[in-house]
Parts: structure tokens; sequence; C-alpha cells
């Protein structure tokens, strides 16, 4: 009976803790980005405004002016070089896009124009028009005409049907061009000036007259890139206004002044003083506070911009349309502003600034109405970091406090535990909220290329802002920080310590408010990092708490080790590996080398073990007849994959990285890179390899993966590792493995490869494969089984009993129920980009869920389960139902317990006559 009450005890505590903990695994979420905007242009229609934009990345995306929000999205098929993203007007609901390509060859396409129509708060593609063996380096609207100018000194214009009618200007020399600036002539034809690429000499262009001549900019201290603004036979430089002659096209100074803006009809305006601003029309006007910067935002208007927004007719700036508070008036100040577009929207004066920090704002006269931060499309490094919870301290403080009480303080302690229970329990929200994202405990902490540090939430919330736990602004600037660190103080609860490295080898720690930095000093960068030599002689940081690395752009494995660890580079030109040992004292002593034949081959990739062997669940596959195969799991492998640039084969060689050893060599039949060397990928978990590299067999194209198994033995039941009590050691091993390989086809192309992660790697694991459309594939790992029955028969008995056995088909034709994200549109970094992609696998609470997190210019993750939810109540799970039937099964063994005990006695009563 006791042991009875105990059972129900146990069932209703379960019951009630976990028994709606499916709702976490909702918990998918992503963050949509566009990058860093390059031009912004309002558009108006059906009483609502939107903003188009083009960045860096050449994506193409319609904001909602109201909230920020974005409507649409395009981005081209492969990266663009981000100084050649154009976009402009041509008519109400008519825009131009262009953008030149990366690494195209000859007589490939390197540049594409795209016309686009508004309809209904979308984008559509009207015309594509590819550029072939030339480069658009200007694109402009005139007259609602679009006109179009090539590195080579070509000019399309395009009418109303958009058919380009082509004319070249008179450049008898073949001079190539770099960059192209616009201006408007009297009759709306354009002028252009135009930048050398040999030696940045400036030329000037008219259509009208078909004069080209070089401008002597270089005796009025100017260069191109000073040039702001060029309108009929002026142009801006340097804040100062001048005119063409007519004779010799030379330049004469007109006014000098600060921020000096030039209009569409000639008219200019410019700051004299910090609160004088003079036009062109002899008119001086003194203002009663600082102002920063004149913008025209029509023919007939003006925004000058101070502590406020004010707006003006431009014939009289005495007397404002309308003016309004500038709440990012420190953004002028401090000069983070790289451009602002005013524009009037159903009558509403608006401004939107795009800032050098990547952020874009939106501001009315109510205030700031929304801010977009882009710094997450270029995220150069990540780490993750575990959030401590104090509901698993409270219960080690518990157990660690009666532990080492008496009897009577013990029971004291847990009448008063259980009474604060008792006095909390209606208050269950935060309880709730605990059990519902139980096991999600992590902060995913992403480095920018602009100098941030973003702390994002692995549990969904519903929306960016509550996404996003923390956001840092170092303002170190630019390409200046390379790598984070998330690095635990002491012990397992306590909290751990976020480091940056720069370029130059500086540290910096951020503060526990996660709100500052501190620059180490040398003596106390030196307890947390050492420093190493490189292959090619330069310096570089190592993090002192790992024992085992792997140094390369992202790439690094760890054990815990205070005294002496190993380290294992590879050289810039990928012709060879060092390793070394870091001694207690930070020396370093190089311990050995690696070397391809330089004259033809070169290091595709290398690939390492995530943990050792002390995190290994399983150390064998058993097989149908109940035998196993005993993994090969020598600590402190490393996958290397060799290319061979004359044949075009592959190798992997597994070499030690400590002691340089190299324990097999294995070439993949049928495996030839054809493609970008970017396209080769290549991961390695536990005991087992996989590869893949794109390329076309005739008209197919296809990801060929390859998977190595590496077993002790391919014969059953035989254990190299266990001979006369054999220890596996990194230092001194002699074991090789046998090899299983297999071959299979994806008909994708494979940007990124990841082995899925957990608590303790019981759960089985899934291959994370990213393609170049962003969609992600979880891919079981006994469909990459490289022991796949190939013999044209069926399975036999002891292989139909092995678990999860199949015949060998070498086209992986997934289901769209593998696919992570195909229920969303996910933008990645396009390949041959100088931006980075990540895939991150990341092991969470629970040993039945790992998170898969996507870096590239959206920031996606998602729970997945390989095994199921087996540590979890399901869905379906009906918590009131089975309380119902446990409390009636508890009333009923009351009432039934007396009446058996009544009829027992009976029974002993009754006599037989």
């Amino acid at each position: 009976m006791k042991s009875s009450f105990v059972i129900l005890y146990l069932a209703c505590f379960l019951t009630t803790v976990f028994g709606d903990v499916q709702k976490s695994f909702e918990n998918y979420w992503q963050i949509d980005q566009i990058g860093k905007t390059n031009t912004l242009i309002p558009t108006s229609f059906n009483d609502n405004t939107f903003v188009t934009s083009i960045s860096e990345l050449g994506i193409i995306s319609l904001i909602n002016a109201s909230s920020g929000e974005i409507q649409f999205r395009y981005r081209p098929e492969t990266a663009v070089d981000p100084d050649s993203a154009f976009l402009v007007s041509v008519t109400d609901n008519i825009l131009a896009s262009s953008f030149n390509f990366i690494g195209k060859q000859d007589n490939e396409q390197e540049s594409k124009l795209i016309i686009w129509e508004i309809v209904d708060s979308q984008l559509f593609i009207v015309e594509e028009i590819p550029i072939f063996n030339d480069k658009i380096i200007g694109l402009t609207s005139s007259q609602n005409k679009l006109i179009l100018v090539t590195s080579s000194g070509k000019i399309a214009r395009f009418n109303g049907d958009f058919k380009p009618q082509w004319h070249s200007i008179p450049n008898e020399t073949g001079l190539k061009f770099e960059n192209c600036k616009f201006g408007s002539s009297i009759i709306n034809e354009p002028i252009l000036i135009l930048e050398s690429s040999s030696d940045s000499s400036v030329f000037y262009y008219s259509s009208i007259s078909s004069d080209f001549k070089i401008m002597p900019l270089q005796s009025i201290g100017c260069n191109f890139e000073s040039i702001t603004d060029l309108q009929s036979n002026s142009v801006i430089c340097n804040d100062k206004i001048y005119t063409f002659r007519n004779e010799k096209y030379g330049l004469s100074k007109k006014l000098s002044g600060q921020q000096t803006v030039l209009s569409k009809d000639n008219k200019y305006y410019s700051i004299i003083d910090s609160r004088t601003v003079l036009s062109s029309s002899g008119q001086s006007d003194e203002f009663d506070h600082d102002i920063n910067t004149i913008q025209e935002l029509a023919s007939d208007k003006l925004v000058i911009v101070g502590k406020n927004f004010t707006f003006y007719n431009s014939e009289i700036l005495s007397n404002p349309i309308v003016s309004f508070e500038n709440p990012v008036i420190q953004d002028f100040l401090n000069e983070q502003v790289e451009f602002f577009i005013p524009f009037l929207s159903n009558g509403n004066f608006i401004i939107i600034t795009a800032n050098k920090d990547s952020t874009i704002k939106c501001i009315d006269s109510t205030g700031l109405l929304w801010v977009r931060d882009e710094s997450l499309s270029d995220i150069v490094d990540y780490a993750v970091s575990n959030v401590k919870e104090d509901a698993i301290g409270a219960v080690f403080e518990e157990i660690e406090r009666e532990a080492h009480s008496n009897i009577f303080t013990a029971y004291i302690n847990r009448v008063k535990r259980n009474f604060n229970t008792l006095i909390n329990y209606r208050n269950q929200n935060e309880k709730e909220e605990y059990d519902l994202n139980f096991g999600f405990n992590k902060l995913l902490l992403v480095l920018t290329g602009n100098g941030k540090v973003v702390a994002l939430d692995t549990k969904n919330q519903s929306s960016t802002t509550k996404q996003v736990s923390w956001i840092l602004n170092t303002n170190l600037g630019n390409s200046v920080l390379n790598k984070i660190y998330s690095v635990k103080d002491h012990g397992e609860l306590s909290r751990e310590t976020i480091y940056l490295t720069s370029y130059n080898n500086d540290v910096y720690m951020v503060s526990s408010s996660y709100d500052s930095l501190s620059l180490l000093s040398e003596q106390e960068k030196s307890t947390v990092f050492a420093t190493i030599t490189n292959p090619e002689g330069d310096e570089k940081l190592v993090l002192k708490h790992f024992n085992m690395h792997y140094i390369t752009k992202s790439n690094e494995t760890d054990t815990q080790n205070p005294h002496s660890f190993y380290i294992m580079q590879e050289s810039l030109d990928k012709k060879s590996l060092e390793g070394s040992i870091i001694n207690s004292d930070s020396t370093e002593l190089k311990t050995w080398k690696y070397e391809v034949d330089t004259s033809s081959e070169s290091i595709l990739k290398v690939a390492t073990r995530e943990y050792n062997n002390d995190e290994v669940a399983s150390t064998g596959v058993v097989l149908g007849n109940r035998k196993v195969l005993y993994k090969y799991l020598v600590p402190n492998l490393a996958a290397v994959a060799v290319y061979n640039h004359d044949n075009r084969d592959i190798k992997i060689q597994l070499i030690n990285m400590i002691t340089g050893a190299i324990y097999q060599t294995i070439k993949v039949n049928d495996i030839k890179h054809e493609g970008n060397l970017e396209d080769f990928q290549l991961v390695y978990c536990e005991n087992f390899i996989i590869g893949s590299v794109y390329g076309t067999n005739g008209d197919v194209s296809s990801s060929k993966v390859f998977v190595i198994d590496l077993f002790e033995s391919l014969t059953p039941d035989v254990r190299q590792s266990v001979k006369d009590k054999k220890i596996i050691s990194s230092l001194n091993e002699d074991i090789l493995p046998d090899v299983s390989i297999q071959t299979f086809f994806i008909y994708e192309r494979i940007v990124n490869m990841a082995v899925t992660k957990t608590r303790y790697n019981i759960t089985s694991k899934l291959a994370i494969i990213q393609f170049e459309n962003g969609q992600i594939l979880g891919l079981p790992k006994f469909i990459l089984n490289s022991r796949r029955v190939t013999e044209d028969r069926e399975l036999n008995a002891d292989e139909k009993n092995e678990f999860q056995m199949l015949k060998y088909d070498p086209n992986i034709i997934f289901n769209d129920q593998l696919l992570l994200a195909f229920e969303r549109t996910r933008l990645p970094i396009p390949d041959s980009s100088s931006f980075k992609n990540f895939l991150v696998p990341i092991s969470t609470g629970l040993e039945s869920t790992s998170l898969i997190c996507g870096l590239g210019v959206d920031t996606f993750c998602i729970p997945i389960r390989p095994s199921g939810s087996f540590d979890v109540m399901s869905g379906s799970f009906n918590k009131p139902v089975l309380l119902s039937t446990m409390i009636a099964l508890v009333f009923a063994i009351f009432i039934v317990k007396p009446m058996v005990n009544n009829k027992k006695v009976k029974d002993a009563w009754q006599f037989t006559y």
C-alpha cells in the first residue's frame, strides 16, 4: 500500500513539472536582415509609404516606412561587389538596380541590370539585362529615362521599352574606368565625371558636346571621392562650389562654406558658420541654434538639421513649414550618419537615416518611429555561453547545505522550504516559464564586422527585440575585432567571462553588466591567453583553457588542462601544418611539421572532432547477429583533405595533431574536385568523416557526398585497444583503423555542413547540410552509412535485424520533412562573398534535443530531435485526464481496502457443515 502511494506521488509530480514542456519545441526563430544599405528610395502608393533599399550584399528590399518591417527581399544568385550595388527610381512605380558579380571569368556574366515594378507592396521583375565582359560603374535616371555606364566607357540609354541604345565615350586610348558620378545639364542630359582605373585620374564628359576632358582636380586639392554633388556646370568638392570655364573646362571657385547643397536648378545653399545659411540669391539667414547639415527635399523644399529637423520652402528660410525634435542629433554630431533621406508621406514629413554602424532609423514629428540594426548580416565570429540557472543553483546549494548540517538544522530548513513553497503556490508563472523553456539555457554570442557584440537568446522570444538579450557596441570600428570567447571562470555553476581579441592581438574583457569593455594589460592577458607564432612568423593569441587546438579561421577543439597544451596550425598558403606544445610558462616549442607537394597539392580543409572519448556514449556498432564493430576512437586526430591540382584528385589523411604521425591515407573513388575550392565541405565526428564536393557530370550538377567510417577492425568483435589492457593515447598510439567508404549524390549545391551535438551524445546523429538557396537539411547518419548493402540482393536475416540498416542507393532524394527551414525564406551569405556563413550545432539541457543555428544574412535557430522527444511528455499528453484518473484510483483504493478486509474477516468466520 505504501509503495502504491509513492508511485502515485511521483507520477503526479512529474506530470505537473514536465507535462507541458512540449511547447518548448516550437522554439524556432529567425531574424531577417538585408545588410548595410547603400541606397534608400521612398515610394508612396495606395496611401502607404515604402522604402526600397539596396544593400552592400546586393539585396533589394521593400520596407514598410511605418513599421520598419520587411515586405519583400531579393538576393542575387551569387556574391556581388559591395561598391557596385546601385538603385535608382525611374518613375513612380518603376525602379532599376544593378550590381557586379565577384569572381566571374571571361565570357561569363559580370553584371546585371534589373528593372522592377512595385505592385501591391511587392516588387516584380520586369526585365533582366545581363552584361558580359564589362562592369557597370554608374546608374541614373533623367526625365523617366534610365542611363547606364560601364567600365569600358559605354553608355546605354533605356526608353519605356527598356531596350538599350548604346554609344561610347570618345576614348581613343582605351581607358578603363573604376567609378562614375552623374550631374544634370541645363537640358537634363547628364554629364559624367569618371575615375580612371589605372592612375585615379578624373575625367569630365558631356554628352551634349561629346567633350571628353581630364579635370584638373589636383590643382584645387580635390579628388574623385571628395566630389559630393554635381549639377549643370558646377561641382561641389570639399564643401566648395566650383564652376566649369567653357574654354578649357578648368574650374574656378564660386563659394566656400560647410555642408553645401547644390540644387537641381543650380541654386546653392551653404552653411557659412554654425548658425548662418547663405543662398545663391544672396540671402543670409541666421538661426538661434547650431546647424549640422542642410539637404534638399525637392526642388522647392529644404531640410535643415540641428537640434530639430526643420523644413522650409527653398525661397523663404525665415518661415519654416514644420519643425520637430531631432532624437538622433548625437548621430549627426558624431558623424555617424552616412546619408539621410527626407520625404513626405501623406502630408507628414519623415526622415530616414543610414548610419555607419549599419542601423537604419526612421523619425517623424512624434519621435523615433523604428530602428533596424543590420549588423547581424556581417558576423565574423561566434561563441556559445551557458546561462546560470538559479533554480538548478538553488538545488545544489540546498544539497551542499544539508550535507553539512546536523539533523535538527536540516529539519528546520526543510520545514522553512516547504512553508515557502505553500506560500508561493499561487505564483506559478515564473516556474511555468522555467518548465516550458527547460534546457534552453544558452546564449548565442555573435561578433559583427562593425564591432558589436550581440547576445541572442536561443529560446524563441516572439520578436526580434526580445530575441536580443543584450547588445554592446564596442565603438572600435570596422575590421578591428576578430574573435570572441566565452570562458567559464570557476566551477560548474559560475558565470562565464566574455573576451574579445583584435587583429593586432589586443584582448578586451566584457564587463559583468555587458555594457562596457576593458583592455587587458599584458600581465592580465597572459593569464588567459598565450602568444604563439604562426607558420608565417606572425604572432597569434590562443586561449590557455584548452589543451588541444586546431588554429585556422574559426575551428577549435578543446579539453581541460591547466598546465600545458598542444596546438596545430595551418599555413596561409595551404601548403603545410605545424604542431607545437605550449608549456605552463607560455613558451612555445615546435614539435612537427606536415607539408604537401608544393608544386601540385594544397590543403582543402582540415576537420577535427568536436569532443573527446569521455563524451562518446557508445564505443561500438551492434550488428544484427549481436556482434559488435568497435569504433576507432583515437583522440586528437584530424582529417586533412589534400587536393591535387594536376589530376584533381582528393585524398583524406588522418593526422595525429600531437605527434604529427599520419595514421591513414584514404583515396575516395570517383571524387574529383571540378568546381570552386570553397565548395568542398568536411566534418569529422566520433568515428566518421563526411565530405562533399560540387560538380557537373554532363548536364547534371550535384554534390557528391562521401562518408568514411573508421573502425578498429571490420571483423566483428575484434578490438585492438583492449589487448594487454592497452589504453588509447594520442602520444604513442600504433593502432591503425580499418576503413569503410561509400559515396552518395545530392542534387543541390552544398555550402556548409555540421553534425548535431547533444548533452551526452546518446541521441542519434544528424548530418546538417546547408544548401546554396538557404535551406537546411537534417539527414540521419544511418542514411549516410558506408556499410549499406551494395550487392544486388535482398537483406539477409542478420542485416534486417541490424538497427537502421538499408540497401545502398547512391541518389539521396530527401523528403521535405527533413528540411529544417523549408517553411520560411532564409538568406545565406552568397558563395565567394567576403562575408561569412556559419552553421552552429548547440547542445541543450535535454539529451533528446539539439539546436541548429544558421548565421548568414539571416540568423536562424531551430531545435531538432533526431531520436524523438524521449525525455519529455508529448504535446498530446492530457494532464487533467491523467490526474483525474489517478485521484479516482486513490479514492477507489480507500473505498475498496475496507471492503476487502471485511470480506477476509467474513471468509475466516465461515465454516462448512
